[in-house]
């Protein structure tokens, strides 16, 4: 029987994503996890109906994935979501995403002291997760 391999987005993109490697990828969701973006309607402005730290992950996102090569982005024009997508017809990654979470309680709860610091954490089966508010 001939090996069937399956590709579910578009080759360039895949390879983009190995070859810049997973210290970059790291490095994005560092950045993402350092914004703030605990919803605040009661600080809305035009563009950020979530607050501005809100607006600012969803800025952040969109810049990311054009950077990545995904060939369509979007952001509701007030603010409330945001899309990137790359390939066509049947072989295409849509990431749809909002830039808002709930207050992260006290830091002193969180393993690392610090919701909005990426780190990694070492489960008792061995696997290694990312701990990080958002995450």
């Amino acid at each position: 029987m001939p090996e069937t391999t399956f590709r579910w987005a578009p080759q360039t993109i895949v390879d983009q994503l190995l070859h810049k490697g997973f210290p970059e990828i790291i490095r994005e969701l560092r950045d993402w996890v350092a914004i703030p973006s605990v919803s605040d309607p009661e600080k809305a402005a035009p563009g950020a109906p979530f607050g501005p730290e809100a607006g600012r992950m969803l800025d952040a996102f969109i810049r990311t994935a054009e950077k990545w090569g995904f060939t369509t982005t979007y952001k509701h024009p007030d603010g409330y979501y945001a899309y990137a997508e790359v390939g066509t017809g049947k072989q295409i990654i849509d990431i749809p995403g909002h830039g808002d979470v709930v207050d992260a309680g006290n830091p002193a709860d969180w393993d690392n002291g610090d919701p909005w610091k990426l780190e990694t954490k070492t489960l008792p089966d061995g696997t290694v997760v990312f701990v990080g508010r958002g995450v």
